[in-house]
């Protein structure tokens, strides 16, 4: 793969320590890949009588999978809407809450799908999930995914953060997902374009962007209710910073742990000189060469 930012090394040393020689040599293997099973088409049951790709499953998600196998985009259970093909570090967010089949559920972030799917398969008939990409390209793949998988009782719409507040005013939603656009540091080895994208001023105006999103989402949530954010990034300026930061200023909100399946397979947060918040070890990582899978950072 491409030479790393030399800046980004220097950061990942400071964050790492001891770690940090095991985190690069995980960027000498190849990247994790795999799929989950749609159980809105077809039960878990009934898949592992058809199931050719594998075995193996993903410890924290009951409909997951780990695969070596080219062209699955073009195999039929693919195209019939079977399967979901996500990358397992980007599964954990939606598995780090146990979300109740009648709830309301606003997927702020949404495209290219992979939250949503993983959400609509979590809700029930009751159950409505609001699917939203700013971006009218990447909403048109987001939809095709939606109508490919078979869902019922989902929105796809195609608005900025700050129009979809003025269409749900009344703290409607019991659950945001914020899937945050970020630096994209934790999918250096899967995507090498996103290495030519990176610098310490794209970090900073990330986390700016980060922090009026979530402005936005603390808006629609019910009382009660709980915002899952995360990214694919490893900063403390778009990660623990960012959650700190909105917690200051909304003190309604409280950050809480995330289950225990997710708990068990992912690393604490990080706790930084000037740091408010006393249980910021709440929040989540994943690293290349701890968990099976890309950069993930979530928080609830």
């Amino acid at each position: 793969m491409k030479q790393l930012p030399l800046e980004f090394q220097e950061r990942m040393k400071n964050l790492l320590g001891a770690e940090y020689e095991d985190f690069i040599k995980s960027y000498d293997e190849k990247p994790v890949r795999a799929f989950r099973v749609n159980t809105d088409k077809i039960s878990l049951e009934d898949f592992e009588k058809l199931n050719i790709f594998s075995i193996e499953k993903i410890p924290y998600v009951e409909n997951g999978f780990y695969f070596d196998y080219d062209g699955i985009g073009n195999h039929p259970y693919h195209h019939a809407g079977m399967i979901y093909v996500q990358e397992p570090a980007a599964m954990v967010p939606v598995e780090s809450i146990d979300i109740h089949p009648d709830w309301k559920v606003l997927d702020l972030c949404a495209a290219p799908g992979g939250k949503s799917s993983q959400i609509k398969n979590k809700l029930g008939e009751k159950g409505v999930l609001v699917s939203n990409e700013i971006v009218p390209s990447r909403c048109k793949i987001l939809t095709g995914n939606i109508e490919r998988m078979g869902f019922k009782n989902v929105v796809t719409t195609c608005m900025s953060p700050q129009k979809i507040v003025k269409m749900f005013p009344e703290k409607f939603f019991n659950m945001i997902m914020v899937d945050a656009p970020c630096s994209g540091e934790g999918m250096f080895r899967k995507e090498e374009i996103a290495i030519d994208e990176w610098s310490p001023e794209n970090v900073k105006m990330c986390a700016e962007r980060q922090a009026e999103i979530l402005d936005c989402a603390a808006k629609m949530v019910k009382v009660g209710g709980y915002i899952v954010y995360s990214t694919c990034t490893f900063s403390l300026e778009e990660n623990e910073m960012t959650v700190d930061e909105f917690l200051q200023r909304h003190s309604e909100f409280e950050l809480v742990p995330v289950t225990e399946r997710v708990g068990e397979n992912t690393a604490d947060g990080i706790k930084f000189d000037g740091c408010k918040c006393e249980n910021i070890h709440y929040v989540r990582r994943c690293y290349p060469h701890k968990t099976k899978g890309e950069g993930q950072f979530v928080a609830v």
